[in-house]
């Protein structure tokens, strides 16, 4: 359903069997329950490379591999999802599909240093409505591998990433910060508005404003 996403070149259109994940990724009992009750079949769609798109290798992704993943269910687990991300050897992006709709999903990750087991960190997930097929975008944009999948996660996390560094990284941590210090701050608010003592109010007050200042 999305291969028109994807120059000609890129494209595999490969079945893989689910159990090649359960199998070689090591998935422990309540993970092969998933793939079981929510996957329908796992198609590898295409191969995003400095061979297939003609651009310059990456620092750090050297391979983005394209899955689209038919669910039998709409709402699944995702954490199965961030699972195979990690333990992959290369940068992925996931094409969910369900009754005609699809949902981009993607992780923005970082190698873990590990010289075994797991591949990478996940730091954060960003995932897009539900939406007809027909109506899926998402653009090539970059001239090496770095770029690309900065820009693809760009693209499907949207507004969600709100900090103006230009560095990527950067931008998802400040996002995550500020995040981080509405959350305090809203939980502050409604323990102030329920809170009867004046001096215990006022403290209250105090500290948000506090961490107004740190936005």
């Amino acid at each position: 359903m999305i291969e028109s996403l994807f120059p000609t070149p890129t494209l595999v259109d490969c079945p893989v069997p689910k159990k090649t994940f359960i199998e070689r990724l090591g998935a422990n009992a309540r993970l092969k329950g998933i793939f079981t009750n929510y996957i329908e079949r796992i198609t590898w769609v295409a191969k995003l490379a400095p061979s297939t798109i003609h651009v310059a290798d990456g620092q750090v992704v050297h391979e983005i591999t394209v899955f689209e993943i038919a669910m039998k269910v709409k709402d699944c687990p995702t954490d199965l999802f961030a699972f195979i991300d990690t333990w992959m050897p290369r940068h992925l992006l996931f094409a969910l599909e369900y009754a005609g709709q699809i949902s981009l999903l993607i992780h923005y990750k970082e190698p873990s240093g590990a010289t075994t087991g797991q591949k990478y960190r996940i730091v954060r997930a960003y995932q897009t409505a539900w939406q007809d097929a027909g109506c899926v975008l998402l653009s090539l944009q970059g001239l090496s591998m770095d770029a690309i999948y900065d820009n693809f996660v760009l693209q499907i996390a949207g507004g969600l990433i709100t900090s103006s560094a230009t560095n990527l990284r950067q931008a998802i941590e400040e996002t995550a910060k500020m995040e981080d210090l509405q959350g305090k701050i809203a939980t502050l608010e409604k323990r102030m508005t329920v809170e009867r003592q004046p001096q215990k109010k006022f403290a209250l007050h105090q500290e948000i404003l506090k961490l107004r200042k740190q936005l």
